[in-house]
């Protein structure tokens, strides 16, 4: 039996987000980012594609390092203007059943209750249909933008987010137990304060961390057959290291070039199954996010072609579950967190068989990036 695969719309709350360039296409509708029918139709488009969720990148700074500016990610529209992606996911919600969002959110410059409360206020009123995406935001104007003096290490980073989930974890499953609220209008009494926690967590880390002035490689200022070392500069350093001893020129011509990438999947409507489903084979993996070169014509194209090959092989869904929360859909047993969830030792006197706590978040943390 093929196993089923998940597909997620990749989508970010700004006017170029992967495909940079493409909203001066006349076909492409980026530009109206800004205005909520184009999210609305981007969500009625993919659940109408059974997809599993649309997936919201996001980036608290601007991109400097090229050139030693921000001007050219400012003139081109690299991810700029860049909006705030939790707030176009109630208005889909609305007209959506079964899509969930993903939506990113950095762990490295605010206190975790804000975004433990708005991630909770999500999962109520999408009914468990939100997870979040975890990153360390990198960007050294981020951290100006939060008024920090330079970047956060990225060591240091990592520190902050692995003490950031834990609190978050503590505070959504750890300060309401399941059955903490009543509603007992008989007696006036809506929860038993008994049943609600502090969860006593002691920031010791915290943000008193060592502070460096981790900037970036500028292409710019290299020579085109120059080598590139590997330094530890504190953006994303798994990328850094991809491309340490490669020349300026391989690299530019990496980026020059996007059709050699192997993701890239050019062809008939049999010619992108096959290739979908030889990836899932080689590499093991069952989801994917797509990202699209035309919005919303990628994603037209996909699930008017693309969706109908991979359900006629019996490799993608034909109908939602009903009832279904994203975190079962993507292989949870039962609504709630997997005891063998680190946020599962939180938990406070769980009666096997409920439904989710009171102020649980049903958001499932991605893999942290940065």
């Amino acid at each position: 039996m093929p196993r089923e695969l998940h597909f997620n719309g990749f989508e970010m709350n700004t006017p170029s987000h992967i495909n940079h360039g493409l909203w001066t296409h006349p076909g492409n509708r980026r530009h109206e980012y800004t205005d909520i029918g184009y999210w609305l139709d981007t969500a009625r488009l993919l659940e109408r594609g059974l997809f599993d969720a649309l997936f919201l990148a996001d980036v608290v700074g601007t991109y400097d390092v090229y050139a030693g500016s921000r001007d050219p990610a400012i003139e081109r529209g690299i991810q700029s203007p860049n909006n705030d992606p939790f707030l176009v996911v109630p208005a889909m919600a609305a007209v959506t059943e079964h899509l969930g969002f993903a939506v990113t959110f950095t762990t490295t410059y605010e206190p975790p209750f804000g975004n433990a409360r708005r991630s909770s206020t999500l999962d109520h009123l999408t009914r468990g249909r939100v997870a979040w995406n975890v990153v360390t935001g990198y960007l050294p104007d981020a951290a100006r933008n939060y008024g920090l003096d330079a970047a956060v290490r990225h060591d240091d980073r990592y520190d902050l987010a692995e003490e950031f989930l834990e609190v978050s974890y503590k505070l959504w499953e750890g300060s309401w137990e399941d059955d903490a609220v009543e509603r007992d209008r008989e007696h006036r009494r809506y929860s038993d304060p008994a049943k609600v926690h502090e969860i006593g967590h002691r920031d010791t880390t915290g943000y008193l961390v060592h502070f460096g002035g981790g900037t970036g490689i500028d292409l710019a200022a290299h020579g085109a057959e120059e080598y590139i070392e590997y330094r530890g500069l504190g953006h994303v350093e798994s990328s850094e290291r991809s491309f340490a001893d490669h020349r300026t020129r391989q690299i530019i011509d990496h980026f020059a070039s996007p059709e050699r990438s192997s993701f890239l999947v050019i062809g008939s409507v049999e010619q992108v199954a096959d290739r979908i489903e030889a990836i899932a084979e080689e590499t093991g993996v069952d989801g994917f996010n797509l990202i699209q070169y035309l919005s919303p014509g990628t994603f037209e194209d996909f699930i008017d072609l693309v969706v109908p090959e991979l359900q006629r092989r019996g490799r993608y869904r034909t109908a939602y579950r009903p009832g279904e929360s994203l975190r079962e859909r993507l292989g949870a047993d039962g609504a709630r967190l997997p005891g063998t969830h680190p946020a599962a030792a939180h938990r406070r006197h769980a009666p096997a068989g409920t439904g989710p706590a009171t102020g649980a978040a049903a958001g499932a943390a991605t893999a942290a990036v940065g």
